[in-house]
């Protein structure tokens, strides 16, 4: 009897080695498993073009970002994308500057920062001739000036 103890002993020891190695080997693939599943990390996409144009619903052309042979712009059109409404930019020169257009299309303002130069922020009329213009000089001298509507300027402070 004790030959047959001692096998079953034998086996029993061998069934819990097998237990525990599958037990390991099951455990290492959920670790493998798991830390496969960790996002990649993150890589930096690059997106290159000369206009990146927004539509609308209906397809119409709401506004652009574009790069242009005399600077880089942001345009924003009216409802329907026929006409310029705004724009926002920097020149090839450095200008930087701000318009503002009527529903037809034609300009009736614009802030503008001239680089080295000053500021200036001119109003214009219908028929997009000058109004009205406010400038700080480099000197930081400024001037404040308004003109009729035949262009003759009618008033300058200082």
């Amino acid at each position: 009897m004790s030959d047959l103890a001692q096998r079953i002993e034998t086996l029993e020891r061998e069934n819990r080695r097998w237990k525990r190695g599958a037990g390991l080997v099951v455990l290492g693939a959920l670790a493998l498993a798991i830390m496969g599943q960790a996002p990649p990390p993150p890589t930096r996409r690059v997106v290159e073009a000369e206009q990146f144009v927004l539509k609308g619903p209906a397809g119409e052309r709401r506004a652009a970002l574009e790069t242009r042979g005399d600077g880089t712009f942001l345009v924003i059109y009216s409802p329907n994308g026929a006409v310029t409404r705004a724009l926002v930019g920097v020149h090839r020169d450095g200008t930087a500057l701000v318009s503002v257009y009527e529903p037809t299309g034609k300009s009736r303002g614009v802030l503008a920062a001239l680089g080295q130069s000053g500021a200036v922020l001119t109003l214009s009329d219908q028929q997009g001739r000058n109004r009205l213009a406010l400038s700080v000089g480099a000197d930081d001298s400024a001037e404040l000036g308004a003109w009729s509507s035949d262009g003759k300027q009618v008033w300058k402070a200082p």
